[in-house]
């Protein structure tokens, strides 16, 4: 049954959410955002024609797993990036097994697509929180959800 997401929330949440609703294999998940309800995608990690700018980065180690931020160039000041944009955007690669950290300033559906896309591959993904950390929204061993990064 396809679920619509609505009403302001944070990214850790809306990344933990789309996260629980895609493990029930829901083929149609979708966020509010200006532009109406925006399915979401997973994006992949290969290809090219990106529309986005990215920066990655290793910024240290959990449990041996190497933790990498991934930050999409996209913000209201800087750019904006439409959902027609997901059909040619792809994510960075990162080591299989890594702890990613989603860092954007985009819409909510777009850091969980970019979350969706790193699920299968990553032991964890966390959500930057300015100010707070990165907060685990998804992990393969469910104790470390909520874990705050510094």
């Amino acid at each position: 049954q396809p679920v619509w997401l609505d009403g302001p929330i944070n990214s850790w949440e809306a990344i933990a959410l789309a996260a629980a609703f895609d493990e029930t294999d829901n083929p149609d998940i979708r966020m509010r955002g200006p532009d109406g309800y925006i399915q979401l995608q997973k994006l992949p990690q290969e290809g090219e024609g990106d529309t986005v700018e990215w920066q990655v980065s290793q910024t240290g180690e959990m449990n041996g797993r190497p933790i990498v931020t991934v930050h999409a160039n996209v913000s209201a000041s800087t750019r904006l990036v439409n959902p027609e944009e997901m059909a040619s955007m792809h994510i960075p690669e990162v080591p299989k097994g890594a702890i990613v950290i989603v860092s954007t300033a985009g819409p909510n559906w777009l850091r969980s697509s970019i979350a969706l896309g790193y699920k299968d591959h990553a032991s964890a993904i966390a959500a930057f929180q300015p100010g707070e950390g990165s907060t685990i929204c998804w992990a393969e061993d469910k104790t470390r959800l909520g874990i705050v990064i510094k």
